[in-house]
């Protein structure tokens, strides 16, 4: 997916255990003709051949692997007393737009323009908010379907541990979740593998991130030690 924004964690693809030379070889061109910073998960069953080219075209390895998670069953809505609302209007949408720019290090405008779909009539991508009080300290964005995407969850830094990504993300799956679901998947950072795995998820790959264009001050906002 190639926003083509000028932020790594807005141009994000994935290279999977199935993937070969020639899949890499075109997804090297495909971000070259773009012309914009990138991020790629490749598989842990991927071979060297897989990622011979990223490293040939500039792209580098992470320090941690990033797992990507699975949760079978619809976790228990814990709020811990905080407030979780999703976004339906241009208010809503406004503080999910801070958060995620304080969170990613993003400009307030990339940010605005990579939520367009935001409130979706359509129903193909939703997000939610929690509060503690009046004030906005998660958010998370995801598409319903038999298999559930969580694609971002961002709490600014001086807002973590206050229980907002628990209360946001549980409202999130509880609204989601019907009868023919079969689970949720999410990619995680490092540091935020603990806290997926105490809310119910599990680890099916642990992947390697590559990627170019991108500063120490992202790195460290996604949870990669400095290498």
């Amino acid at each position: 997916m190639l926003t083509g924004e000028a932020h790594p964690d807005l141009n994000e693809c994935v290279l999977t255990s199935r993937a070969g030379a020639a899949d890499a070889a075109d997804l090297v061109a495909f971000v070259a003709a773009a012309g914009v910073p990138a991020l790629v998960s490749v598989a842990s069953g991927a071979g060297p051949e897989v990622t011979a080219p990223l490293a040939a075209a500039g792209f580098e390895r992470a320090p941690a692997r990033e797992p990507l998670m699975w949760c079978r069953a619809r976790p228990p809505r814990e709020t811990g007393g905080l407030r979780v609302e999703q976004v339906r209007s241009p208010a809503r949408r406004a503080q999910a737009v801070a958060i995620i720019a304080e969170a990613h290090i993003v400009d307030p405008a990339v940010a605005d323009r990579t939520l367009a779909p935001l409130p979706d009539p359509a129903g193909r991508v939703a997000a939610w908010v929690a509060y503690e009080g009046d004030e906005p300290v998660s958010v998370v964005w995801a598409t319903p379907g038999t298999r559930i995407g969580i694609w971002s969850m961002m709490t600014p830094v001086h807002r973590r541990r206050k229980g907002g990504a628990r209360a946001v993300l549980t409202c999130a799956l509880e609204a989601l979740w019907d009868p023919d679901t079969e689970g949720a998947f999410l990619f995680s950072t490092p540091a935020g593998r603990p806290f997926y795995e105490a809310v119910g998820f599990t680890a099916v790959d642990d992947a390697t991130t590559w990627t170019r264009g991108a500063s120490a001050e992202f790195l460290a906002a996604i949870g990669q030690p400095a290498r």
